[in-house]
């Protein structure tokens, strides 16, 4: 009978840890995933936010309609760093031709 408590003691608590160690992993699981859709969420925000930026200057600078026609591939590119490139080349084209080569040098 002692021997039945012992054993029975036993797998309780292994059971009890068992499924605390569950739940840890469960919220750490939860936790990762969380900052994992935060850092996505921030990513695509920052690669929309210079594709409006970049849109932004090429229309102050040219007419409207002829940017464009390159709208669609600037909104393409997935590239962050890529589209911070383009920023500055927004700013200091001459013209938007010269915008263009720049845009289909560096692919998207």
């Amino acid at each position: 009978m002692q021997e039945s408590t012992f054993f029975q003691e036993h797998l309780e608590r292994a059971t009890k840890r068992l499924e605390e160690t569950t739940e840890r992993l469960k919220q750490e699981a939860l936790e990762q995933g969380l900052q994992q859709g935060l850092q996505q969420g921030i990513e695509q925000e920052k690669r929309e936010s210079t594709i409006r930026h970049i849109l932004v200057v090429l229309r102050t600078k040219f007419s409207a309609d002829i940017v464009a026609v390159l709208t669609p591939a600037i909104e393409n590119i997935s590239d962050v760093e890529r589209l911070e490139a383009l920023l500055p080349a927004a700013v200091e084209a001459e013209n938007l031709e010269a915008f263009a080569r720049i845009l289909h040098e560096g692919g998207s």
